[in-house]
């Protein structure tokens, strides 16, 4: 999986960089079911959305773009002027939301105490 996030995020690169537009790549990362903006410094008339199902975007205020984390991945959202021109490209990574369930607590007769990440293996 990591290998397929760095062809994912090397692809990305090579795209931007042979990508026609005028605007900066830029880049937002997000946890599923929060949302973050990326201002742009263009009117935009229009969003491409790589995958729908990783995340949303809506237009605000005619140059910010506010992006929700809907599925853990990684995905473009391309804001459009009125010309149909590339305003920027925005490379997303959604990654899952944590709770305290996620975390355990060491704290007993242990040289090391803390809260730490045991991550879910899924099949």
């Amino acid at each position: 999986m990591a290998r397929t996030r760095m062809l994912t995020a090397a692809a990305s690169v090579a795209c931007l960089a042979a990508g026609s537009g005028t605007g900066a790549a830029q880049s937002l990362d997000v946890n599923v079911g929060f949302a973050g903006t990326v201002k742009v410094d263009r009117k935009i008339d229009a969003i491409a959305i790589g995958d729908p199902g990783i995340a949303q975007a809506n237009i605000a205020a005619g140059k910010v773009v506010v992006i929700v984390g809907k599925a853990p991945g990684m995905t473009h959202i391309i804001p459009l002027d009125e010309k149909g021109d590339e305003i920027s490209i925005i490379v997303v990574t959604v990654t899952p939301y944590r709770t305290a369930d996620d975390f355990v607590n060491i704290s007993y007769n242990s040289p090391v105490s803390g809260s730490f990440f045991l991550p879910t293996i899924k099949d």
